[in-house]
Parts: C-alpha cells; sequence; structure tokens
C-alpha cells in the first residue's frame, strides 16, 4: 500500500511539474507556486522512506548522518509547504484586493519561491545540529530513537509555522471580507 502511494505521489508531483515547465501558458505565479509545493513534495516522498521503516520496527538503522538528515527534511519539508501556501494565499489576496496592480511577474515569484527555500533551510537547521541516536531500555525491551533533545523547541517551530499560515491566511480573508460583501 505504502508502495502505491509513493508511485502515485511520484508521477503525480513529476506530471505536475513537467506540465508547468512545458506549457508556456502554464507559467502562472499560483503555478509557479504549485511547482514549487510539488518539488517540495518529491523531497517529502523520499525523505519518509526511512522514518516508515523506523515507524515499522522501532529500530534506527541508518547512523547518526540519515538521523540528523531526517530531522533536518522532516522541518524543511514542512516548511516549503507551509510558506508555498502562504505565497499562494498573498498573490491571491493581492490580485483580489489591488486588480488594477500590476501582476507580480516570474522574476519576482521565482525570487520569493528562493526566499521560501532559504527560510524553510533555516527553519530545518535545527535537526542538523541537535538530532541524536539514543537508546532506551525499559524493561526487557530496548527501544531506539531518532528523538531530538529538542522536541519542545521543534513544537513551538511548529505551532509558530502554523500560526503564521493561519494569521496570513486570516488577514487576507478579514481583508477581502468587506470588498467581498459589496458583490
Amino acid at each position: 500500500m505504502f508502495i502505491l502511494l509513493v508511485v502515485f505521489s511520484v508521477v503525480g508531483n513529476t506530471l505536475v511539474m513537467y506540465i508547468i515547465l512545458r506549457s508556456r501558458g502554464m507559467r502562472t505565479v499560483t503555478n509557479y507556486f504549485l511547482f514549487n509545493l510539488s518539488a517540495g513534495d518529491l523531497l517529502t516522498i523520499f525523505q519518509i522512506l526511512p522514518n516508515v521503516h523506523f515507524a515499522l520496527t522501532q529500530n534506527w538503522i541508518f547512523g547518526l548522518t540519515l538521523c540528523k538528515l531526517s530531522q533536518f527534511f522532516t522541518a524543511f519539508n514542512i516548511a516549503i509547504s507551509v510558506f508555498t501556501f502562504i505565497g499562494i494565499t498573498t498573490d491571491r489576496y493581492v490580485a483580489i484586493m489591488y486588480p488594477l496592480r500590476p501582476r507580480s511577474g516570474p522574476k519576482v515569484t521565482i525570487f520569493f519561491i528562493f526566499l521560501i527555500w532559504i527560510s524553510a533551510f533555516v527553519v530545518g537547521s535545527p535537526g542538523l545540529v541537535a538530532a541524536e541516536l539514543f537508546n532506551q531500555k525499559i524493561a526487557n525491551f530496548t527501544e531506539t530513537q531518532n528523538e531530538t533533545g529538542m522536541k519542545h523547541r521543534q513544537e513551538i517551530l511548529n505551532n509558530s509555522e502554523l500560526g503564521l499560515q493561519v494569521s496570513v491566511k486570516l488577514h487576507c480573508s478579514f481583508k477581502l471580507s468587506p470588498e467581498l460583501l459589496e458583490l
């Protein structure tokens, strides 16, 4: 079942990226963000494979380096998705609130996507430093975990990302409400 999910995800995201790149008419601001979202989803698929093995076996066999990379890419991929949705929301907000203003071009959008990746790298980088492997023995059961010593900080970071995304969407919705009521 999991293999089927991986195959559909890889094929679907690759097709989205291919169509956007291949068709000139598909190169819109929103589609550039969707391309970015598909690229992030592809990274997620390949990052999640070691974590599925760990979830099934409760044994991390991939060593410290992959542990650190796994922690990094987990936060990195979430940040790419969250920041991309914020970009889409902001673009739609500007398009509705200022319909006569010239739209952002591809160069501006690609610059913002570059900022998304840089920001996602910053969000994920603590996992590269703080992740560690440890064994926990409880009675006769040994549990190997690839947890970090910064679980609390990671929860704060995740909640901050969610809070940022929700607050941007709420702000745009409240600013749009009077405009939509006039229609």
